[in-house]
């Protein structure tokens, strides 16, 4: 590996908050722009510490998803990063 990038990426992790694991509920930056696109869709205010949860899979997020709200719910529409970086809510089914 050329030098310049061994610095670069010794400074980076000297530097960077980010090169540790993420927070829990997620970063408090991705929260707020999650709300925010939420809050422009949906046309409401959405608090990112009481109403957004980023979780580290999708796995642990619909289990996640299922404690609080049932097996009743289903999601709308799963999503992934690569696609988009945000989702359509889940629905009640019938």
């Amino acid at each position: 590996m050329a030098q310049y990038l061994k610095d670069a990426v010794s400074q980076a992790i000297q530097t960077d908050a980010l090169s540790q694991y993420s927070p829990i509920f997620g970063l408090p930056r991705l929260r707020r722009a999650i709300a925010n696109d939420y809050g422009t869709q949906l046309g409401r205010t959405i608090d990112p510490d009481s109403e957004v949860l980023v979780s580290q899979g999708a796995t642990e997020g619909m289990h996640v998803f299922f404690v609080f709200f049932g097996p009743n719910y289903e999601f709308a529409q799963a999503r992934w990063p690569s696609s988009c970086l945000s989702s359509t809510p889940a629905t009640r089914s019938s």
